[in-house]
């Protein structure tokens, strides 16, 4: 499960020095030249960290600003690459995390990534649905239903029902983790449904089931950065 970060500049020498250091991070990078392909890229992409260049890209401060009001990026670890004009007090205030200073030095840059990899693991990580096949008991308030998950992730499961569940409805559900046996329960939402799949949101998760679950999506998750996990896990 390989990081990922955007990089929004059209300063060829600046995305050179970028691509390089963080392929020696591990970090795979992809570059845009204009806030429209940035933006409708953040749109179908999840990014765990985000280089803007608020100096040399037109409309880079505000992009910078709009980046941490989306939901899908306001949780991702900023860059904002400077050059003379804008001060670092200024990128902090609009929710830069760390910042990167014109002409990038590749040792510097390096020092840098390395001091942020951790943040984007955990973005990462937040983010990380694990595919497996295990039965889901929902109860939405007119009788139980029971399901089988799709993917299951910190925040909540996409299952298969055969049958078109209403968005909105909330109710609760519970399930058992393959391999460790514990048991989660929590309240939750229907927030997508489409031909007999769903995706359901947790709403609330009890200290023991949020434990659970978090320590066993961390184990596959390490897992699968070692790029041994690639198949569906299934679980009878």
């Amino acid at each position: 499960m390989e990081v990922s970060a955007l990089i929004i500049s059209k300063d060829d020498k600046s995305l050179g020095v970028l691509r390089r250091a963080m392929l020696s991070v591990g970090v795979s990078a992809e570059a845009s030249g204009g806030i429209a392909s940035a933006m409708k890229a953040v749109g179908t992409r999840k990014f765990d960290g985000i280089v803007v260049d608020c100096d040399d890209l037109e409309g880079g401060l505000d992009l910078l600003k709009s980046l941490r009001a989306q939901p899908i990026t306001k949780s991702a670890i900023i860059f904002a690459m400077v050059h003379n004009t804008t001060s670092m007090q200024q990128v902090f205030q609009l929710g830069a995390n760390f910042v990167m200073e014109k002409p990038l030095a590749y040792d510097r840059i390096m020092r840098c990534l390395r001091a942020a990899q951790g943040l984007m693991i955990g973005e990462r990580r937040r983010y990380y649905r694990h595919p497996v096949e295990i039965a889901v008991y929902l109860d939405l308030g007119s009788g139980n239903i029971t399901a089988e998950s799709i993917d299951l992730s910190s925040g909540g499961v996409a299952i298969a029902t055969g049958q078109e569940l209403a968005p909105g409805k909330q109710g609760n559900l519970r399930f058992t983790l393959p391999v460790s046996n514990e048991s989660v329960e929590a309240s939750c939402e229907i927030v997508w449904a489409d031909r007999g799949r769903s995706g359901i949101k947790f709403l609330k998760l009890s200290k023991s089931s949020k434990a659970a679950l978090d320590d066993w999506l961390a184990e596959r998750f390490d897992y699968s950065k070692g790029g041994r996990a690639t198949q569906l896990t299934r679980f009878e």
